[in-house]
């Protein structure tokens, strides 16, 4: 006689409920398309701030930095190996980057990075709109890149 585990209960509370999935949810997509929606209007921002730098060209968007994975960087100058990432992070948020798994899988990708020689600048959209992000990166490409590859 086989035993079985606890009986699995929906979060109503009832055996075998099915919640619906967040692709199917109209109050997730919508939650989605609005965090799409800033996270873009911060990325555009930035855009403009570096075609106003005379110490930066324009940059590359989604950059793929690694030989084998999908990963991208929000921004890069391959040439200078310097990225930067606007991070989502929004009180109250419940995006892919505020999760414990979510935020596991981009400290991987932040350290590959850094195995492959790139700098990844991290930055709040705050630090977006008051320069702050900009003037890292100008100082950022204005340092000597001193490349020291990890190897696996």
């Amino acid at each position: 006689m086989s035993r079985r585990g606890p009986r699995r209960v929906g979060s109503d509370g009832y055996a075998g409920a099915v919640t619906m999935p967040s692709a199917l949810n109209p109050a997730a997509t919508l939650a989605r398309e609005v965090a799409r929606a800033k996270r873009e209007r911060w990325e555009k921002e930035f855009v403009m701030q570096v075609r106003g730098s005379r110490v930066l060209p324009q940059p590359e968007r989604q950059v793929r930095f690694h030989p084998t994975r999908e990963w991208r960087l929000d921004f890069g100058w391959p040439e200078l190996r310097l990225a930067v990432e606007v991070e989502g992070l929004v009180p109250g948020g419940k995006g892919r980057h505020q999760t414990i798994g979510g935020m596991t899988e981009d400290l991987v990708k932040y350290n590959e990075a850094l195995c492959l020689g790139w700098r990844v600048l991290r930055v709040s959209q705050a630090q977006v709109r008051s320069g702050q992000a900009l003037e890292w990166a100008e100082r950022a490409a204005k340092t000597p890149l001193d490349i020291r590859v990890c190897q696996p």
